[in-house]
């Protein structure tokens, strides 16, 4: 009798319908799936069969993984690829940039210095201490120059006949003091009276003529060897001190160059040309060409008149390309890209990374325009112009010397 209660139990118990067996007739409730046959598939990696080793099933397999893990993984592998990537290429700009400022810097300075004075100006060292007036003066050997000339002429590119090579009607020696963090812009008139080496047509030295200094360029038989005549000129003229980089621009190049910041705004300082006195105006194109170059013929003091205006051009030029700098510091690059096609000038890209570095992170340099003093005088049609070396001896100290004792 218990074994058949114990019989009667075990058929009790597997037809009890908790245990998910449905008697016939009978309904349960049933939850649907919200995934699909397609959902289960993309959460399997079909495997292929590897060569079975030993005992080993050779047989595919199918295992289940979290794709979205796998991506997951996947993509952070690839941001940091192209964050390293980044990095390289930022660190190789950066290595370029710091290897052509310092070349730059290496371009534009010199320690080898033959610095000559006046007579009566006690000298030693190759000018690296001179004493004047009873005050002695040191050398200041973080001064780098350059000289801006302007040429009246167009195609200064152009291979020129023999004495057509125009002459330097805009003359700038521009000294920048990185120790004081100053520019110095000093306006040379072209009528100035100098010694210029002269050259025949075949580019051989022939003599040393006293002459207005705007002639030097005309002898050279090519843009550089005119550039560079003029540049030996002026350096003879600034007491021996190096001028380590020059750049000439033809007429059409006025316009280029006005044009690559935007234009310049000026007062004119006289009625010349289209320009009122005391007028505002904006320049563009050939406008800034004919308020630098215009002057009247009829009085000795007309170039003088037109360097006043130059004086006004450049300090607001100067002025409106900082300006620019803060917001872009690949102006310069700009401008001298602008010039190229009108120049002719040893100006490298090493020193042209120098000076963007220098005046896009140091700040605005303190700017002064500066005249040769001299006086003016007409010997038959030609005008002469003749310094004041007292006073232009005295400006070159203040612009290269530090005055110790």
């Amino acid at each position: 009798m218990s074994k058949q209660s114990n019989h009667d139990n075990t058929e009790e118990k597997k037809l009890n319908p908790s245990e998910g067996i449905r008697q016939t007739g009978q309904k349960i409730h049933t939850q649907k799936d919200e995934r699909s046959v397609e959902d289960d598939a993309m959460d399997y990696v079909f495997m292929t069969p590897k060569k079975a080793h030993h005992h080993h099933d050779s047989q595919g397999t199918v295992r289940r993984v979290h794709r979205h893990h796998h991506r997951k993984k996947k993509r952070k592998k690839i941001l940091t690829r192209v964050g390293c990537g980044l990095l390289a290429f930022i660190l190789l700009l950066t290595a370029v940039a710091v290897i052509l400022i310092i070349r730059g810097q290496f371009d534009l300075f010199t320690n080898d210095y033959h610095v000559i004075a006046p007579n009566g100006v006690n000298v030693s060292d190759n000018g690296q201490t001179i004493v004047y007036n009873g005050h002695t003066y040191k050398l200041n050997d973080q001064v780098t120059n350059m000289l801006f000339i302007g040429v009246d002429k167009t195609n200064i590119n152009e291979m020129p006949e023999s004495g057509l090579q125009g002459q330097a009607d805009v003359l700038i020696m521009a000294a920048y003091d990185t120790k004081h963090r100053k520019l110095s812009l000093i306006n040379i008139p072209r009528d100035l009276m100098t010694d210029v080496p002269i050259y025949t047509a075949n580019g051989v030295y022939a003599s040393t003529k006293r002459q207005q200094i705007c002639l030097a360029y005309a002898y050279g038989d090519s843009n550089e060897s005119s550039c560079g005549n003029t540049v030996d000129t002026v350096t003879r003229l600034f007491y021996n001190m190096p001028i380590k980089t020059y750049f000439a621009l033809d007429i059409d190049g006025i316009a280029a160059l006005n044009d690559s910041i935007g234009g310049v705004d000026v007062v004119s300082p006289e009625n010349i040309a289209e320009f009122k006195k005391d007028c505002s105006y904006h320049l563009m194109g050939k406008q800034a060409e004919s308020f630098v170059r215009s002057r009247s013929h009829t009085s000795a003091d007309a170039n003088l008149k037109r360097n006043e205006r130059q004086k006004t051009y450049v300090t607001s030029y100067m002025n409106d390309m900082f300006s620019a700098m803060k917001k872009n510091i690949s102006v310069p690059v700009d401008i001298f890209n602008a010039s190229a096609p009108y120049s002719c000038t040893n100006m490298s890209v090493t020193r042209v990374a120098y000076f963007a570095k220098e005046f896009a992170f140091g700040g605005t340099p303190e700017t002064q325009i500066l005249r040769v003093d001299g006086n003016m005088k007409l010997n038959g049609k030609y005008a002469e112009y003749e310094l004041k070396e007292k006073e232009f001896y005295e400006m070159f100290l203040s612009v290269y010397y530090d005055m110790i004792a």
